[in-house]
């Protein structure tokens, strides 16, 4: 079974981009993930981040990431739309993921 997961960082257009990142992986090796100490991104260091990036992209079977830039994020915020914004990139990038395998 391949599973796929999906996480956004920087909501707001003040601090740089949107970035959605998605990744499918056999459930077989979500353990792999454990081992590395793979969790919740707010709760890592970014040097610690920057590591498990280099090994996470070893174990999953493909990862695709969307950058959205401050001007389209200040565009979706205006019309009161960032949420649909957001949600239309994700399931992109999950698409993505999945396609790539």
């Amino acid at each position: 079974m391949k599973i796929c997961g999906v996480d956004d960082a920087g909501r707001g257009s003040m601090i740089g981009p949107l970035v959605i990142a998605g990744i499918s992986i056999d459930k077989k090796n979500i353990r792999k993930l454990r081992k590395l100490g793979v969790r919740d991104s707010k709760k890592l260091s970014p040097k610690k981040r920057e590591l498990l990036y280099k090994e996470i992209i070893k174990i999953v079977d493909a990862y695709h990431v969307v950058r959205i830039p401050p001007k389209t994020i200040d565009k979706f915020v205006f019309e009161h739309n960032l949420n649909h914004l957001e949600a239309k990139k994700m399931a992109e990038v999950i698409r993505l993921s999945l396609i790539h395998i």
